[in-house]
Formats: structure tokens, sequence, C-alpha cells
């Protein structure tokens, strides 16, 4: 919801009394800094002179500051506070708005009748008005914008300025969209920059924070510190986009997915594969994809049995936590847990841990199923986990009770004769004996044996006697007569 100003009813007048046309000579110096910088940003920004609205609706706060002139300037930290600055008129009417179809220089106002499907451009005047001559720097310097929500014919942007060390700590200002239609209004995502005359001219992006968190985003000058001095030429604009539509149609998108923590590979997928003992990180991931403002969206998630939840494993993780902040374990009860309101195109992811049972079976599919519920129905979308081990082999036999390996599963040679294996083409081969075909054997006895012996030397004296007297002869010489 917006902030609600302390000044219900403005009481600035549509008058000029009091604003001057030039300046005098002890701020030429300042008004030098301020006019570059005004001509610095160009026909878009140009600031040109605000008319304060007779429309009583606008309100600047608090109605109780203190203000000041160009001519007498704060002698403190206070922001935005001179009534009669040459350029820019009443500084307590900070925030003004137009279309962003309109690229013309000016066109700003207070109040715009807005037109289906426009966007529309917001900017912020940021003026620290301690003269220069102190050297005083706000500290902490922060933006933030509030945003009717819901369906309205007359929706209100309210944007504060906050510094630490300010008098006051805070100023606000606030403009008006309005319609004979109800229409939604919805911050553009990214829209945010900040415009200053450091180094020439700077131009710097800032988050969606504006929005999405309390404590908005750091101004600066140079550097988006959250400092800013004294004086016109360390000033700044701020600018944002929102869109209108007139028919608010709500939609919303919800995706579980899961990682295992021990592997290397963090990619949350739908399907994943986890030992008995790891630990799996489940995400849910709500988007606004309408053009509604979904309020009080609930989370809850459903675990299956055999996984474990961690207790203290929830967190929270949107605009205002973009870092993630934890949550409560009731994420896993009935009513589950409130995460907040999201405009469209805003979203938040929910996180929290559990554990694979050590005694899970193998091959068990694990689905987890998250849920959101919004005022505009509910979701749920599941991830799964299956557990993935390795058994033990089942023993094999291959006789009775003879396990695979033994040796007795070695089968037996037999042999169809002595060394010739059954099978071989020799256990068809008939021996000598088997055929009769051997000669006469003889006889294996100890006398046998000793006969043919003698038998064989006897015939071996008798050749060798007969081979010398043949030779003898052969060589006795022959007497011829005379």
């Amino acid at each position: 919801m917006v902030k609600k100003s302390q000044t219900k009813k403005s009481t600035r007048k549509t008058s000029t009394k009091g604003r001057r046309t030039s300046a005098p000579k002890k701020t030429q110096m300042h008004l030098h800094h301020k006019l570059a910088w005004v001509l610095s940003i160009g026909a878009i920004l140009t600031l040109g002179v605000a008319t304060l609205p007779s429309w009583v609706g606008n309100a600047w706060g608090p109605a109780s500051r203190a203000t000041f002139t160009e001519a007498k300037p704060a002698d403190y930290i206070t922001f935005n506070s001179i009534t009669d600055d040459s350029n820019y008129g009443d500084e307590r009417n900070f925030v003004l708005v137009k279309d962003d179809n309109n690229t013309q220089a000016g066109g700003f106002a207070d109040v715009v009748t807005v037109q289906d499907d426009h966007t529309y451009l917001v900017r912020v005047f940021v003026h620290n008005n301690a003269a220069a001559n102190l050297n005083l720097v706000a500290e902490n310097v922060r933006l933030s914008a509030g945003i009717t929500t819901g369906l309205t014919k007359n929706g209100e942007i309210e944007v504060h300025i906050n510094s630490s060390n300010a008098n006051p700590k805070e100023v606000w200002d606030e403009v008006n969209l309005k319609a004979d239609k109800e229409f939604q209004i919805a911050y553009v995502s990214g829209s945010g920059r900040y415009y200053t005359n450091a180094n020439g001219f700077s131009t710097f992006a800032l988050g969606d924070e504006i929005v999405t968190n309390k404590d908005g985003v750091l101004l600066g000058y140079d550097k988006l510190d959250g400092k800013i001095p004294g004086c016109y030429k360390y000033s700044g604009i701020a600018t944002f986009k929102v869109k209108v539509n007139f028919v608010g149609t709500p939609n919303f998108t919800v995706d579980k997915t899961v990682r295992v923590e021990e592997q290397e590979d963090k990619t949350y997928r739908k399907i994943v594969e986890a030992k008995p003992g790891d630990t799996v990180k489940y995400k849910i991931e709500y988007n606004n994809t309408g053009t509604v403002t979904q309020s009080d969206v609930i989370a809850k998630d459903t675990l299956p049995g055999g996984l474990v939840f961690h207790s203290g494993s929830v967190v929270l993780q949107n605009g205002n936590y973009p870092s993630g902040t934890p949550h409560t374990d009731s994420l896993m009860n009935a009513n589950g847990i409130d995460i907040q309101s999201y405009a469209p195109g805003a979203g938040a992811k929910i996180y929290f841990t559990a554990k694979v049972p050590e005694d899970a079976a193998c091959g068990t599919v694990l689905t987890n199923w998250g849920i959101i519920k919004t005022q505009n129905g509910s979701k749920e979308d599941s991830a799964d986990v299956i557990v993935n081990c390795t058994p033990p082999p089942e023993q094999e036999y291959c006789l009775p009770g003879v396990p695979v390996g033994d040796e007795r599963c070695e089968p037996k040679t037999e042999y169809c004769k002595p060394g010739i294996p059954v099978g071989d083409k020799l256990c068809n081969e008939k021996s000598c004996e088997e055929d009769g075909t051997c000669p006469a054997e003889i006889a294996k006895t100890g006398a046998g044996i000793t006969i043919f012996l003698v038998v064989i030397a006897a015939a071996a004296v008798v050749y060798h006697h007969y081979y010398v007297q043949n030779n003898k002869l052969k060589k006795k010489p022959v007497h011829r007569k005379k």
C-alpha cells in the first residue's frame, strides 16, 4: 500500500508569486551549475517550471518542514525545501509525470488522465538544500516509491527521499493518474534511471528495489554511494516508468525443480538421480505473468514419503530480499507461508533441502509437489528424485550349490585313448594290434633276448671274416708263363 501523506490537502496555489526570473548575484555561480545540468539532460528531461495544481488530492510532506529560498539556503542538510527555485519552482512539488509517448520538452504534470495500455514516465527532482560553502554531505540518501495496487479510477504514485543525517530524515510527494474507467498500474521492470552532472553528465541505472524494497535504492552524485553534497550542481533527477491497463488479467506461473547438493552440477532440473543419503535442494519459482497485482500469495509444499525435510532450510528470495531471507518451516504445513504481494512482472523463489534416506529402495521415484495459491486461484508443479544405487549382483551357480568360477564348474576331460581326448580324429584310427598288421613279436623273456643277441653277434663275425678274405684274394699277384 502507498504510504499516506501527512498533508491530506495541499496548501499550494497556482500563483507564481515569489518566483524569480533571474537570480541574485550571489547565487549566479550556483545557477551556472544548475543551468548546465538542465541543458545537459536534453529535451526529454528538460525541467521547466512546475505549475502547482489547484487539485487538492496531491500532497507533499511533511507539511511542517522549514522552507528556504535561493537567497537564503539551508544551514543544515534538508531536501527539496526551496520554494523559489529559478528553474524548477517550488521544490516541495518534486514528483511529476507525463505520457512516455510525449518526447517533447516539458509536458510533466501532477495529475494525468491515463489511457489504456500506455506507459508513463515519472520524474523526481533531488536537491540537498544545504548552502554550498558549508560542505555538508547528505549520507545514505535513498529513493523509494509506492504505487496504488489493484483496480482504481484514481491511482497514486508516492515517492520518498530519505537521508540518515537530513532534517527531516524523509520528504515525499505524489502524482495522480486518473480515468473514468478502472485501471491497473504496474511498475515497468528495469526502467529506473538517475541523472547527475558528475563528470559532465552521468547516467546510472536504478534497480527495481525502488518499488519492491521498502528501503528503496541508493542515490549519489558521481556514484550511487548514498552521498549527495549541498548545492545545485550536485542535484539529480530520477526517473522510472509505469504501465496502465484498463482491464486487469490475472495470471501466474509455478515451476518446481530440484538439484543434488553432493553433485558438481548445480543446475536445477525437473528430474534428477540421487543416491541414498544424498541431500536434495528444491526450488519453487513463482512469477506474476498477468496485468494485476497479486496480493498475499501463499506457497506450500508436499514432501513424498521417503524424503526427510531439513528443518530451518526454507529461504525466500524476491525483490525485497534479493539475496534471500530465512523463512519458517510452515511451508510444509497445510496453510503454507505468505510470501507477500507481487506486481505484474515480479516474482519469488522458495528454496529448501531434504535428505534421501540411507535405506531408500533403488529405483524409487520420489515426486515432490510445490503449490502457489493466489486470490485468482492456485497452481502446482512437481519435480522427481530417482533413487539410483548399485545393488549387490545376484549370485549365479554352474551346478546346484557350486557358484560360477569354482573349479568344480570346469568340465572333466574324457579320453578315447591314452593322451587322446574324446572327439579327436585319432580316436577313429586302428592300431596294428587292432588290424593285425604288426610283425611277429619276439618273446619278451630274458632267455629269448639273449639268444637273439648271440645270433646277431655271430652273423656279424662271419660277415667280417668273409669280407676280409675276399679282399685278400683280390690283391694276390698273377704269374704269367714265359
